[in-house]
């Protein structure tokens, strides 16, 4: 779970070397002094249509 976390926090600084990374989209501060952050993952390749891929 631990190094899960630290690829996670590393695609939010743009350290990560894969094509993805994490957007932030929302940060909320709980009861318990937690903190809930909600994220969209983002592929940075281009998706190739199917128009694209037969010309």
């Amino acid at each position: 779970m631990k190094n899960a976390i630290y690829k996670i926090c590393e695609k939010l600084r743009g350290y990560s070397s894969e094509e993805e990374y994490f957007e932030v989209l929302q940060v909320q501060r709980n009861d318990n002094n937690e903190y809930v952050v909600v994220v969209k993952v983002i592929d940075s390749k281009p998706k190739e249509t199917a128009d694209e891929s037969n010309e």
